[in-house]
């Protein structure tokens, strides 16, 4: 027998059972497909967020949180009986004893009502320091990013989102114009390019110093949490261990505040992407398994029809 024979034999069946070929191939491209497009999505899934982790400090980063309010006993949450707070003295406690510190950040968020004359809209403040926006990764479109002199003077200062400035100044140019939050005057001094990272879009957002926050809306001088940027990662885990040593030493319940550093949270991030890929390829699994037995089926039916031709064939040689 030549050995282009079988070949040439396949592709005339190819040829006679048109629809039956198709959906062969069909079932097979899809079921190989599905598992690789999940795997691929995984994979670019890490890449886009380790990416953008890296950009605003990766490994460098220590993040610093009070105790949670609300702690769970049994089936319900309570309330405990103590409360501390990070405050200005921290901030400054850490920037005076730890060494090997780039840049500390500390912020505070709040929701509110702004407006400009007889026009209103929502925003998603966050009060920080000058290095806020490089810690988001945030670019200015107009104007300039709050100021050194801006947090030490807690000055009535703000940089708007583009969705903001045109709800609130429609196509006229926002810079040194006013707007007010809870009857306070503001000055705005820039305007924020248009960034998006998953749900996470600043069009809306505001950013003000924090001890302006801390004077016109709290009065008092806490923030919600400090990032602190180590110079660079091999020194992140010397920094978040004095770090907690400081904590422990000048708060009463300082083992129950929170200190992370970068790794632990590209640690976790990872471990939560693994997961999601062993889920997703395991339906992906079961698809290329019913794909599988689709086509065994085709198969088999085939041979059962050229049953006697297969014997006729074998009988001749």
């Amino acid at each position: 027998m030549n050995i282009l024979e079988p070949v040439f034999m396949g592709l005339d069946q190819i040829r006679l059972h048109k629809l039956r070929a198709t959906l062969s191939i069909l079932g097979i491209l899809i079921s190989v497909g599905s598992v690789t497009g999940i795997v691929s999505m995984g994979d670019g899934l890490r890449l886009t967020v380790m990416k953008e982790f890296e950009q605003s400090g990766g490994a460098s980063v220590i993040r610093v949180q009070p105790p949670n309010q609300w702690i769970r006993q049994g089936n319900r949450w309570i309330r405990r009986d103590w409360e501390e707070y990070l405050t200005n003295d921290d901030i400054e406690r850490f920037t005076r004893e730890i060494e090997h510190i780039r840049f500390i950040i500390p912020e505070i968020g709040d929701n509110r009502d702004v407006s400009h004359r007889n026009v209103s809209s929502y925003a998603r403040i966050r009060a920080s320091n000058e290095y806020y926006a490089d810690y988001r990764n945030w670019d200015i479109g107009k104007g300039r990013f709050i100021s050194e002199r801006d947090v030490r003077e807690a000055m009535k200062v703000a940089v708007i989102g583009e969705s903001l400035a045109s709800d609130l100044y429609g196509e006229d140019n926002p810079l040194d114009k006013e707007l007010k939050i809870a009857g306070n005057r503001y000055r705005v001094i820039g305007v924020l390019e248009t960034r998006k990272f998953f749900e996470d879009v600043n069009e809306r957002n505001m950013v003000i110093p924090y001890t302006t926050a801390q004077k016109r809306f709290f009065g008092n001088d806490r923030v919600n949490e400090i990032n602190i940027y180590a110079v660079a990662p091999e020194y992140a885990s010397e920094v978040a261990e004095w770090t907690r040593m400081l904590i422990k030493r000048h708060h009463d319940h300082g083992e129950e505040f929170r200190v992370t550093t970068g790794e632990e949270e590209i640690g976790r991030f990872n471990r939560v992407v693994s997961i999601l890929k062993i889920v997703a390829g395991s339906i992906a699994g079961i698809s290329l398994l019913v794909g599988g037995i689709g086509i065994m089926n085709i198969m088999l039916v085939s041979v059962t029809e050229r049953t006697r031709e297969i014997g006729l064939r074998k009988a001749v040689g």
